[in-house]
């Protein structure tokens, strides 16, 4: 009976497993060729080459929620300056991780995209990342990514796939 029970309980939690998990297959990610449009323009700070988007808001380092998609915007100088409204394209996408913390299994999530602009002057690269425990992400949706960049970020031609 003993035996019986357990049985049940594994396929139980296999079967809600099953149900609960989301469906990635409609997912879409952005890739090389696509389009990204800045929307709004924004302010490097001082001494700064980045600023961090979360919940589409920009976001101060010690302010930011680490297990929830943050995104940052890197510039190839530093700051003050303002980066304005521009069409960029996908060069290159680079999906990584590294652990974050051992002791807690915690680990950093992370992909670049190399936004091309007409002047290469004005190239970025948007970084996303997310903390979280082994093998939960495999890239970031484009639903993420849109959550954290707000009004900021427009991604009109993957919009379309």
């Amino acid at each position: 009976m003993k035996a019986h029970l357990s049985l049940l309980f594994f396929c139980l939690c296999i079967v809600t497993s099953c149900v609960t998990s989301p469906d990635r297959s409609k997912e879409i990610h952005l890739s090389k060729g696509d389009i990204v449009r800045l929307e709004r323009s924004f302010t490097i700070p001082d001494l700064y080459s980045h600023v961090i988007f979360q919940d589409g808001e920009i976001v101060k380092e010690n302010s930011l929620q680490h297990y929830k998609t943050s995104c940052f915007v890197d510039t190839f100088s530093l700051g003050p300056k303002t980066i304005q409204q521009n069409n960029y394209r996908v060069s290159k996408v680079s999906y990584s991780e590294d652990w974050y913390s051992s002791t807690s299994a915690t680990l950093r999530y992370y992909t670049e995209f190399h936004l091309d602009a007409a002047d290469p002057d004005e190239n970025i690269i948007l970084t996303c990342q997310v903390l979280d425990g082994p093998m939960q992400h495999h890239g970031f949706p484009l639903s993420e990514i849109k959550k954290a960049t707000g009004q900021y970020f427009t991604f009109s031609s993957t919009d379309n796939k």
